[in-house]
């Protein structure tokens, strides 16, 4: 194919996921800012960032600073909603609907056929059964995809030393940005470079240069983010936070027993038990048409999603894996039988665009703050942001509960290390945490639920008694939330 069409291919495929973004994406102009977490949190880091804070010392969660840059650079774009973020998922995904095409086309050489694959792969990538907001996992998506692509290419197509040395430095590359982003997933894409090694191992081809050129990959993501660690002195804070902390979060038992219990709940659950079914039906069906290496699809999905499995506490999880599900697409696409048209092209992407956006935008696991529809919270979010606004770059902690977004619109930052708690928090963070309320030197405190300060041993009256007073309250008796404000800091 001549690079002219594949450009205009690959700006197809771009305004494509324009289009399926601005719909769908909580993010976008078309949803309102409230009823957030996860995305509220990441931006609360990245904008801390932006504004001189620094990672792991003067705030901290369990994800990696390529996350937080991200988020960074979409508070820099826009301060006070997340459409900065929206134009960074944009290019994102017009990236991985780039390298599904590139993957898809590598089976079914055409190009037709491949921009189908592209598009039906939606369904997979925003599943309404696993995909609400934008999340760490979408920002992986993409080196997983990249991943794939580079070592199928290799396998499959382009086999040579040259394209060997040139896989491994890319995938060196993704490995090391999964690493600054969700290490856990950074795990799932091993399975890449070392089925590629395991390939060079088999066809006596040396594994010397390329394991060389993988760890130049990694060094090239790696030496930026060590060199501000060197400069801002946070390395060690950086470790401890990151991997150490992290580990505490997730490990409360025996690890054989807790995997087999999340198996079983994947077996019980009708969402991941379908994903599997189609991840294993489309990996087989697509090993009858290969001639060489034939359970690679198998072996690699199967890999990443095991992997997935392990702490899943939450649907989304599943995103990682989305990726697989483009063997039974391809493998439907690849038959003779199968005889494609524009006009059915067409067709076939419209109806699978529409129930993507049905799926997602009428789906009742979520209150999507789309802009027809208009929610109590609404209303409340609001009222709390006139209030934290009345003051000059306002601090938050969100005292025992998640970062809800509260102080997006009064651009509030961390009011501490623990500004928010995580889940299965060690009691060495819940001590510091309940250490960094009693001090006073955040602004504002927000409680999600009275109750819940109990697990730092607080409550309402301690909070005053520590200088705070309750400024706004909402919600029912039995799901009670309060802003409380410090009228002055020490």
């Amino acid at each position: 194919m001549t690079p002219g069409k594949n450009r205009y291919i690959y700006s197809g495929l771009a305004v494509f996921s324009f289009i399926i973004l601005f719909v769908i994406s909580p993010d976008s102009y078309t949803h309102d800012a409230y009823n957030r977490v996860d995305s509220a949190w990441f931006f609360m880091c990245g904008k801390a960032w932006m504004n001189g804070l620094t990672p792991y010392v003067d705030f901290s969660d369990s994800k990696g600073p390529l996350l937080w840059l991200i988020y960074g650079v979409g508070y820099l774009f826009s301060h006070c909603d997340y459409h900065g973020v929206f134009w960074v998922s944009w290019l994102w995904y017009a990236a991985i609907y780039i390298y599904t095409y590139k993957t898809a086309l590598i089976f079914l050489h055409s190009p037709l056929k491949s921009v189908l694959c592209s598009v039906i792969m939606t369904l997979s990538f925003f599943n309404s059964w696993f995909h609400y907001e934008t999340r760490a996992e979408d920002f992986c998506l993409l080196f997983l995809m990249m991943s794939l692509y580079t070592t199928t290419s290799t396998i499959y197509q382009e086999w040579s030393e040259k394209q060997t040395r040139r896989a491994f430095f890319c995938l060196g590359l993704c490995f090391a940005a999964l690493i600054f982003i969700k290490f856990n997933i950074a795990a799932m894409q091993t399975i890449f470079p070392l089925y590629l090694l395991c390939f060079c191992f088999r066809h006596h081809t040396t594994i010397v240069k390329p394991a060389l050129y993988g760890v130049l990959g990694v060094l090239t993501i790696a030496i930026p983010f060590i060199t501000y660690f060197l400069i801002a002195g946070n390395g060690e804070a950086f470790v401890q936070e990151y991997f150490f902390n992290t580990m505490q979060t997730v490990s409360n038992g025996n690890i054989v027993t807790e995997y087999v219990k999340e198996w079983l709940a994947v077996i019980n659950n009708p969402a991941t038990l379908t994903l599997l079914a189609v991840i294993i039906t489309g990996s087989l069906l697509m090993a009858k048409h290969l001639k060489q290496e034939p359970y690679y699809p198998l072996v690699t999905s199967l890999f990443v999603f095991s992997l997935t499995v392990r702490h899943a506490l939450w649907p989304y999880y599943y995103t990682t894996c989305s990726f697989a599900v483009i063997w039974l697409i391809t493998y439907y696409l690849s038959g003779n039988h199968f005889i494609l048209t524009v006009r059915k092209t067409a067709a076939i992407s419209a109806l699978a665009v529409l129930f993507c956006f049905v799926s997602n935008i009428f789906s009742d696991s979520v209150f999507r703050p789309i802009f027809f529809r208009q929610y109590p919270e609404k209303e409340h979010f609001y009222k709390v942001s006139a209030i934290m606004s009345q003051t000059d770059k306002p601090t938050l902690i969100n005292a025992c509960c998640w970062e809800y977004g509260y102080g997006l619109k009064a651009n509030a930052l961390p009011g501490g290390k623990y500004w928010t708690l995580q889940n299965g928090a060690s009691p060495a963070m819940i001590k510091e945490h309940r250490e960094e309320i009693l001090s006073g030197k955040s602004r504002f405190l927000f409680v999600y639920h009275s109750d819940l300060l109990k697990l730092a041993n607080l409550s309402l009256p301690k909070l005053q008694s520590a200088g705070y007073h309750i400024c706004y309250e909402w919600g029912s008796d039995n799901n009670r939330r309060y802003l409380l404000r410090r009228l002055s800091t020490d």
